[in-house]
């Protein structure tokens, strides 16, 4: 049976986020994605995150339970002057240790104050509650606020607490939690394998993977706009390679790809190295391929525009589209989308031209064209002219994405000079 979790010889992390205008909806989150992502550079697994709210009782269960499950806890909030700042009088309490006045950190409080603008010899007394932390523990730093963070262990596990605002968060952990990460060696560092799964589902790829001998390879999924992310963990790189391997000769060598790329990056730079320019002529898809386009850093150098020709007079006075052509074979088909592609290239004078034409629902399909019929013509200057139909089921949101995903490949088969192109008509 293949394995869902291998944590064992790596270090672990839990992160709690305390704060009850987190846990009432108030604020968003900011520090989870930024902490996992740091945290995953020195390969220490987040194992879980907790929000809680201003609650000392909870608080306290909740990091009791943290520090005999993990190597590292993260705590994030809770450093401030007023009475629901709670961080360091539940750390004391959880360490059995008593809170102790720094009087360096007190007089670093006023000078931050005074610079700020405040009166440093008025400040509130509340504020000194913030030159208090457990005893042993060791002073984080803040540089960009008045709360600095603290450090130290609580039996086997190292605890960090850090302020909530993340213009402070983010630099003090850079700057002085990060380096310490880098003196610990692990015994077994996980090896991992990133890849971009495309045209394909998540439930999908379950199924293949279920069909491949995992042995010490886990896995992690999750779904981004255009693919889904699958990374490979493990302790062999031999291990790894073996099962993209499967993967690759089950799904395909243009379906799988190692690394986290969009399928607008893989175009873009395609263009690039061919040295041509792509113009996009969109009715269904009312601008979603010049949004993916442009959301690529540079994509100037090989993108010219869409015209987003959305109505039928929009076709025929932006593109030159025929107006019979439109009348006699609907603006849903091959010989719309054609005419599309070759008019858009006229206007623009680029290499290659992508044109859509389609049906997203919820209304407006027939028995002949139902919702989630889709036209695409890929045009060549001066050369071949492909197009094809397909159907794509699911809402509109969903049938505007695969449609952008399938323009996408329909142009990197003509860029590569292959025949990737070997989905079926129904998707």
């Amino acid at each position: 049976m293949r394995k869902k979790s291998n944590y064992q010889n790596l270090k672990t992390s839990m992160i709690i986020c305390s704060g009850t205008e987190l846990t009432q909806g108030l604020i968003q989150d900011t520090h989870v994605v930024f902490l996992g992502q740091e945290l995953k550079k020195h390969d220490i697994i987040v194992k879980r995150i907790v929000f809680i709210p201003d609650e000392y009782q909870f608080f306290t269960a909740e990091l009791e339970k943290a520090v005999e499950e993990a190597d590292y806890i993260i705590i994030t909030g809770g450093l401030g002057p007023t009475s629901d700042d709670l961080t360091r009088n539940v750390v004391a309490e959880v360490a059995h240790v008593p809170l102790v006045y720094l009087k360096d950190v007190w007089e670093l409080i006023k000078k931050r104050s005074y610079r700020t603008g405040s009166d440093k010899n008025k400040l509130p007394q509340s504020n000194k509650k913030q030159a208090y932390i457990p005893e042993g523990f060791s002073v984080i730093k803040n540089h960009f606020g008045t709360a600095c963070g603290f450090m130290g262990k609580i039996g086997n596990a190292e605890v960090i607490a850090l302020p909530g605002p993340a213009f402070e968060l983010q630099p003090m952990f850079l700057r002085e939690v990060a380096p310490l990460f880098t003196d610990f060696s692990f015994d077994n560092k996980r090896n991992e394998i990133v890849c971009s799964v495309y045209m394909v589902s998540e439930s999908y790829l379950e199924d293949c993977i279920q069909d491949i001998d995992m042995a010490d390879v886990s896995i992690q999924t999750h779904f981004v706009k255009d693919r889904v992310v699958l990374t490979l963990y493990g302790n062999s790189k031999k291990s790894l390679e073996n099962v993209f391997s499967r993967l690759v000769k089950s799904l395909g060598r243009y379906r799988i790809r190692k690394g986290n790329i969009s399928l607008a990056e893989s175009v873009l730079d395609n263009l690039i190295k061919k040295k041509k320019i792509l113009v996009c002529a969109e009715s269904c898809t009312g601008g979603l391929l010049g949004s993916w386009l442009t959301d690529v850093p540079g994509s100037s150098r090989a993108f010219w525009g869409s015209f987003v020709t959305y109505s039928n007079e929009a076709k025929t006075i932006l593109l030159g589209v025929d107006p019979a052509l439109i009348r006699e074979k609907g603006a849903v088909s091959e010989e719309v989308v054609s005419a599309m592609g070759t008019g858009a290239l006229l206007k623009s004078g680029c290499d290659i031209c992508i044109a859509v034409s389609g049906i997203a629902g919820p209304d407006g399909g027939s028995k002949e064209k139902p919702v989630g019929t889709v036209c695409i013509a890929l045009c060549v200057k001066h050369g071949i002219k492909k197009t094809k139909s397909f159907h794509f089921t699911g809402d509109r949101e969903v049938v505007r994405r695969k449609t952008a995903v399938v323009c996408f490949f329909f142009i990197e088969s003509v860029l590569l000079g292959d025949n990737i192109l070997d989905i079926p008509v129904t998707w």
